[in-house]
């Protein structure tokens, strides 16, 4: 099994630079900068990170942070984290600058976790299982008896 935290990371550089929308590309440099430093801030300062909890009601590294984990990175985490990030980003329906972006990373997870979303793929089974039999996981089962 590959490495989620992997896997997610080549989605989010090496799949997004294939992205050919001249007015994302001319905006999106300097936005990613902005974030990233943003994002390095949240990573190293706790009040900066639950500032941020108080105001977005959510923890922006909390995915990420339970994939690549050294001590809590279990498989029942992997569809429910890529099935969520994929129908969040077809949810936004809206964007307008960030509309490329959007459609390349779902794009991208569709191809890199296509046994995911394929429930007669084998690769498939240990995944799905994992998720359905945890108890924290309920929505998923209702997620993925849509598919």
């Amino acid at each position: 099994m590959t490495c989620s935290a992997h896997t997610l990371n080549l989605v989010a550089t090496t799949d997004t630079t294939k992205i050919t929308d001249l007015n994302y590309k001319k905006i999106s440099k300097s936005a990613f900068g902005k974030l990233s430093s943003f994002w390095n801030l949240l990573s190293r300062s706790i009040v900066a990170s639950d500032l941020t909890f108080k105001i977005c009601q959510c923890k922006l590294t909390i995915a990420l942070d339970k994939l690549q984990g050294e001590k809590s990175c279990y498989l029942v985490y992997v569809a429910p984290t890529v099935i969520t990030i994929r129908n969040l980003l077809m949810e936004q329906n809206h964007w307008v600058y960030c509309a490329s972006l959007s459609k390349a990373i779902i794009k991208s997870l569709e191809k890199r976790y296509a046994f995911i979303f394929d429930l007669k793929d084998p690769k498939s089974k240990p995944y799905i299982l994992a998720a359905v039999s945890h108890p924290k996981f309920k929505m998923v089962r209702m997620l993925i008896m849509k598919h």
